[in-house]
């Protein structure tokens, strides 16, 4: 091969590659923006002071709100029906078994209330790096739950 064909072949491989790391940064560009559109999302929604930050307080009174809003039947539990009427999924998962699993604790295959505020609590204190008793935009958005403000599929 001639010197001038490897230079050729050289840089149609770097060219090659620098494009296909072009493109897979601006795939994780346009996820972190999805994620930062739905942590904003969240903010207008759990930051009831508008400090732009969200209170231990703030986080689970919006968490008891969304089980009491799910909870159609008053039976103080959460069938799997009823969980996949829920705006908050799993990051990745969108399965409304897998979020069962994560919460049934008792294996009762539904989600009583305490089971409910006892993982939103965890997650909390997950996220909450710095122990100041409130969420930042960057904790927030490292939660592994997500939230969807039209209900998915149930079926999924």
């Amino acid at each position: 091969m001639t010197k001038t064909a490897k230079f050729a072949l050289f840089f149609a491989v770097s060219f090659a590659a620098l494009s296909a790391s072009g493109n897979v940064f601006a795939a994780n560009r346009h996820a972190v923006a999805a994620g930062e559109g739905q942590v904003r999302q969240l903010l207008l929604l759990m930051d009831r002071d508008q400090s732009g930050q969200v209170s231990r307080a703030e986080f689970m009174g919006f968490m008891e709100a969304e089980f009491n809003a799910l909870d159609v039947d008053q039976s103080g539990e959460l069938n799997p029906e009823e969980l996949s009427r829920s705006r908050i999924r799993v990051a990745g998962e969108g399965q409304v078994l897998q979020l069962l699993r994560l919460m049934d604790k008792d294996k009762s295959g539904q989600v009583s209330k305490a089971e409910f505020m006892r993982f939103m609590e965890a997650e909390f204190n997950r996220l909450d790096v710095d122990r100041s008793g409130e969420l930042t935009p960057r904790e927030l958005s490292h939660s592994i739950l997500r939230f969807y403000p039209s209900h998915p599929n149930p079926r999924k």
